[in-house]
């Protein structure tokens, strides 16, 4: 981003299965400094091919302030997600200072 002189950052989608932790950590700068709202699928299983898990991914993102989010299904509603579950699913993760991010 500081390279190509993009001034702000809003929305991330990110499928890479499995290796969410080192896209998140080779943007750990962007991310601290935008908190854009993040959407990704967290897959159990394909993290641990690159010696990783759900959880450091999880865990960057909370170590920068992010509180992660759920769609209910039935009523379409972000919901609060304490932890992933055990299956594939999309994830929101969304920071408290990102007043446009927050769900209503």
């Amino acid at each position: 981003m500081a390279r190509e002189a993009i001034p702000r950052l809003d929305f991330i989608k990110i499928d890479v299965q499995g290796a969410e932790a080192l896209v998140f950590r080779g943007g750990l700068r962007s991310l601290a400094t935008h908190k854009p709202a993040i959407y990704c699928e967290l897959s159990p299983g394909l993290p641990e091919c690159v010696v990783l898990t759900i959880d450091d991914a999880i865990h960057l993102l909370s170590g920068l302030g992010y509180e992660m989010f759920v769609a209910d299904e039935s009523t379409g509603r972000i919901e609060t997600c304490p932890r992933h579950t055990p299956a594939v699913r999309d994830y929101l993760f969304l920071h408290p200072d990102n007043p446009v991010a927050r769900p209503a």
